[in-house]
């Protein structure tokens, strides 16, 4: 008798406890199969509802402070305007044309500062990077813009910094951080493969020639501190925006969503958003929110 009811014990004991393992294995299988379907198959997020501030860019060139205005107004909880940034932003012979000295073109460091006009010449004219009565700034000016109101960033790109990543090991690590809400400004080639409109796109056009596939370079020499004469050759319509999220899988992704401070929000096939990106070295600013 006690041995039947030993019996009859295990048995019970040896039935609950298979149940609870099969319940564990159905509470992980079906875990599994959504965090696989989620982490794996489609990662579609928008962080656009979360930012506040998406505006278009207030004057002629300023797309590049537009940017960063969004940018800390999301990370401070309110509006910073472009105009206070461009007063903080640095300068390079700020309102001057270029100068021309036996038979060369002489401008400034974008790296060193804003170059000429940012909005429009004396006489009202808009400025313009096509005919070189205003251009643009790149990373470390604005980096500086950011580090001044206590915020840490990371630049990267083709030519100064982490020459070793590939292509995709470069949008893979900024992707990373936009999913932990850091931030991501970067510089592109405004023209758009017509084939890849998304809504309202700036078309690119010099009068008749369609220009999305051409060089465009613009070049032109600065001289250094040491007063040495370098070369600088950039993009002809060079443009800067923000990243919102992207589609399918954070290692392969199949379209990146952007804010363009120009045209507003766009998604674009991964190979078109590449070609833009590639076309400005892959030059990006990552901040962190915290």
């Amino acid at each position: 008798m006690k041995l039947s009811l030993k019996i009859i014990i295990t048995f019970i004991v040896l039935i609950s406890f298979i149940s609870q393992v099969n319940s564990v294995y159905r509470f992980n299988k079906k875990n599994y199969f959504y965090y696989t379907k989620n982490a794996y198959f489609s990662e579609e997020i928008d962080i656009s509802n979360k930012i506040k501030q998406k505006h278009i860019q207030e004057m002629s060139l300023s797309c590049e402070i537009s940017a960063t205005a969004d940018i800390l107004s999301f990370l401070m909880s309110k509006k910073i305007d472009e105009k206070e940034l461009l007063k903080k932003l640095s300068k390079s012979q700020y309102n001057k044309l270029p100068v021309y000295q036996k038979w060369k073109k002489y401008w400034w460091n974008p790296n060193e500062g804003f170059i000429w006009y940012i909005d429009k010449l004396p006489n009202w004219i808009k400025a313009s990077q096509r005919k070189m009565t205003g251009y643009w700034v790149l990373e470390k000016p604005i980096q500086k813009i950011f580090n001044n109101y206590w915020f840490k960033t990371l630049v990267i790109n083709k030519n100064d910094y982490y020459k070793n990543f590939s292509e995709k090991e470069h949008l893979t690590l900024i992707l990373q951080n936009l999913k932990i809400w850091n931030m991501v400004q970067l510089w592109w080639d405004i023209c758009t493969n017509p084939k890849y409109y998304s809504g309202k796109e700036h078309k690119c056009f010099y009068n008749w020639e369609k220009t999305w596939n051409k060089e465009r370079k613009i070049s032109w020499n600065y001289k250094n501190k040491n007063w040495n004469i370098i070369e600088y050759n950039g993009l002809n319509w060079e443009h800067a925006f923000y990243l919102l999220w992207f589609k399918w899988n954070i290692n392969n992704p199949s379209h990146i969503i952007v804010w363009d401070t120009y045209t507003w929000k766009h998604t674009y096939i991964t190979s078109e958003w590449m070609r833009k990106w590639w076309k400005m070295q892959y030059r990006s600013i990552i901040v962190y929110a915290n």
